[in-house]
């Protein structure tokens, strides 16, 4: 996957894409989803399976206040976008300028002049462009009037309910690792270093045990959790892992 940061470095056209867009924070089976119909759309026009994601999140810039832990840090995101197959994702700053865009800037000037859109697949809660005030219906008059395709992707139900990254949030939190696992397709995944500690687990457990400092936002709830550890050499090491005091 050839990963583009920021509009700056887009320096080619590439052909026929077929553009997908979202934050896709946590890249659950809803956005699995959206990246499959690209693909699909993609093969069979013979083009360009293209995401197209933001950074900072969307939230950081216009909430701040709330304080959003993410799911997928930026690296392990476009990693598992990458596992996903997509042909080439662009990364776009978020920020206030970009904030201000409109809807109608949104699709003319970025999707049509600049990327050439060949066709576009979203959500089916897809809204777009300042305040999100671009929805599924003018996104649909635009595709008309451009030329380009549209696909509304529905929604991927688990337990009757939509898969969603607030849910993945909200039963990661509560350290329901099966529930998320099922709205992710995978099991959840925490990236640390590992660190010095106080040298007492060994004496006191009787085996070895590693600190780490984490890099990611959100933590399962307090708890002892079975684990998988891969080794930076891709080695798997089952494992307990104790979140909490």
């Amino acid at each position: 996957m050839l990963t583009i940061m920021g509009l700056e470095e887009f320096r080619m056209r590439h052909p026929r894409p077929v553009i997908t867009i979202g934050n896709f924070d946590g890249v659950h089976l809803g956005h699995q989803a959206l990246f499959a119909k690209t693909l699909e759309r993609a093969r069979a026009i013979d083009g360009c399976a293209m995401a197209l994601t933001f950074e900072p999140h969307p939230m950081r810039v216009l909430r701040p206040a709330v304080n959003l832990p993410l799911i997928t840090p930026l690296e392990q995101k476009l990693e598992l976008m990458e596992q996903a197959g997509l042909d080439v994702t662009l990364c776009l700053r978020f920020d206030q300028n970009f904030a201000r865009l409109s809807a109608d800037a949104f699709v003319d000037k970025l999707l049509v002049s600049r990327l050439g859109a060949a066709e576009v697949v979203v959500g089916y809660d897809f809204a777009f462009g300042h305040k999100g005030l671009g929805d599924l219906e003018l996104l649909g008059a635009k595709a008309e009037h451009h030329g380009f395709g549209l696909r509304v992707v529905g929604p991927v139900l688990v337990d009757g309910r939509p898969v969603s990254s607030t849910r993945v949030r909200q039963e990661v939190a509560s350290g329901q690792m099966a529930a998320a696992r099922e709205l992710l397709g995978r099991h959840y995944q925490v990236q640390g270093s590992v660190i010095s500690g106080h040298g007492r687990g060994g004496r006191v457990l009787g085996f070895p045990t590693a600190n780490l400092k984490v890099s990611d936002e959100l933590l399962p709830g307090p708890g002892v959790y079975a684990v998988l550890v891969e080794l930076e050499d891709s080695r798997l090491l089952m494992g307990a892992n104790n979140i909490g005091d």
